[in-house]
């Protein structure tokens, strides 16, 4: 069964010159429950843009977006503020994405602000855990952001997006900021939190989604090709016209 569904979908945006450019060209992209699904492309290419539309921080200029089967294009108030807990989204610069004034642990239990039913005691010891399942110490939610590093700042991000097994978790790119052992220990982490985890991973290049069961590309936000990593490796007609692109196996 589908768990998110989104059917020829446009993202237009209007610059301050009031010139309209489409980021997403009709892309159509459905994602199973417990599937990990790549969505890879250039930069410019729309993908960040259709992960937008996908948990209503943006609002197609067309096309629909079904979530567990029911229509939320567009996002009214009140669905967004249920939903959005739901669809997940990490993004990519691990230092803009946390409040540098609150200390780890409230914001990673803003989430359960909707859950008034949970004791504040539970609240404290279910962020200790989403801090430990991603390598970091139960002790850091009493700490603020500007005391750890880039790679660290990251992993408490992802804590904070796994908080209440969110049904969809979407990666965007959540390692291409990071420095090369703190992607390496981060990416490891991720795998293991995906495994039976209906996810979305934004990425660049195709050796970051190896491990995805289907790997959507997309070029001048259009889908262009999909399948398994190997499929997309053994089509080597679409890759050898991409490579002067940065699109290659690393």
């Amino acid at each position: 069964m589908s768990v998110l569904q989104l059917d020829n979908v446009e993202v237009t945006y209007e610059r301050r010159d009031r010139v309209r450019l489409k980021a997403v060209a009709g892309a159509s992209l459905t994602v199973e429950r417990g599937q990990i699904v790549g969505l890879v492309g250039e930069s410019g290419c729309g993908k960040s843009s259709l992960a937008r539309a996908a948990v209503g921080l943006v609002a197609p200029t067309a096309g629909t977006v079904r979530f567990e089967g029911r229509e939320v294009t567009p996002l009214t108030r009140r669905a967004r503020r249920s939903d959005l807990v739901r669809l997940q989204l990490v993004f990519q610069n691990p230092y803009s994405s946390l409040n540098p004034r609150r200390k780890i642990g409230e914001q990673i239990s803003d989430g359960f602000r909707l859950d008034a039913s949970m004791p504040r005691a539970r609240r404290s010891a279910r962020v200790g855990e989403l801090l430990e399942l991603v390598g970091m110490s139960s002790i850091s939610a009493s700490r603020f952001p500007h005391e750890f590093s880039g790679g660290q700042r990251q992993r408490i991000a992802i804590a904070r997006a796994i908080l209440k097994d969110a049904p969809i978790l979407i990666l965007d790119e959540a390692t291409s900021a990071l420095d090369t052992e703190s992607e390496w220990l981060i990416q490891a982490a991720l795998e293991k939190l995906m495994r039976g985890r209906t996810t979305i991973v934004i990425a660049h290049r195709l050796s970051t989604v190896e491990h995805c069961d289907r790997i959507v590309v997309l070029d001048e936000g259009r889908v262009v090709d999909q399948g398994t990593h190997a499929d997309l490796i053994r089509r080597q007609g679409l890759y050898a016209r991409l490579h002067s692109r940065q699109f290659q196996d690393e």
